[in-house]
């Protein structure tokens, strides 16, 4: 994993994830582990083993892990959504609970890899072309649709804070961008789909 910033918390050149300063055996251990793993999903994001590694380290996470370094870790997290994504929320997101976490776990999920509900209702609207199936031609000529159809599921939909501001405050480009990205990465599955509800009428 070649992530520069993820690298600098374990070199100890940037602010630790873990801030137990106690060097018992133990202590160490479960420093290195904590390191490891916030390592591990700051560097997947943006790749196809994040679902995988961010899945398998999430419980650990959060059964190890005291309330200031989870927080680090999601500033980090944030940090990488802007550079992956180039989205930063528009307001000042301070991480002051657990809720404001979650709040962040449940956007680099969606951002990653939990859309595909998302995604597939978007695009059976879209009636595309199953003979000539073109993501990203379909994307550019129906941005309009995409940005209309995502301000309707905005207002019938309870998304969690983050979310919603990555959906209603990003700007047009980044948006469709992400759809776009996100849709050609999924792929074989909105095909699947599409050809199954052609099928059942």
């Amino acid at each position: 994993m070649n992530d520069p910033k993820a690298q600098k918390i374990l070199s100890g050149n940037s602010i630790p994830i873990f801030t137990d300063n106690d060097e018992d055996s133990e202590t160490v251990e479960l420093d290195a582990e904590i390191q490891y793993m916030c390592q591990s999903i700051i560097s997947s994001i943006g790749t196809v083993e994040f679902k995988t590694t961010f899945l398998s380290m999430l419980d650990r996470i959060r059964l190890v892990c005291k309330f200031d370094d989870e927080r680090n870790l999601c500033n980090y997290i944030l940090d990488k959504i802007k550079e992956v994504y180039d989205y930063e929320p528009f307001i000042d997101f301070e991480i002051k609970d657990d809720d404001d976490v979650w709040q962040v776990y449940n956007l680099i999920a969606f951002l990653e890899y939990n859309h595909r509900k998302f995604l597939i209702d978007m695009w059976k609207l879209m009636q595309p072309d199953m003979k000539n199936f073109d993501i990203e031609l379909e994307c550019k000529l129906k941005e309009d649709f995409i940005l209309s159809y995502i301000k309707d599921v905005m207002e019938r939909t309870s998304f969690s804070r983050m979310i919603y501001l990555f959906l209603g405050t990003n700007i047009k480009e980044n948006l469709i961008k992400w759809f776009c990205d996100v849709s050609l990465k999924n792929v074989n599955f909105i095909k699947l789909e599409l050809l199954r509800s052609v099928e059942n009428g």
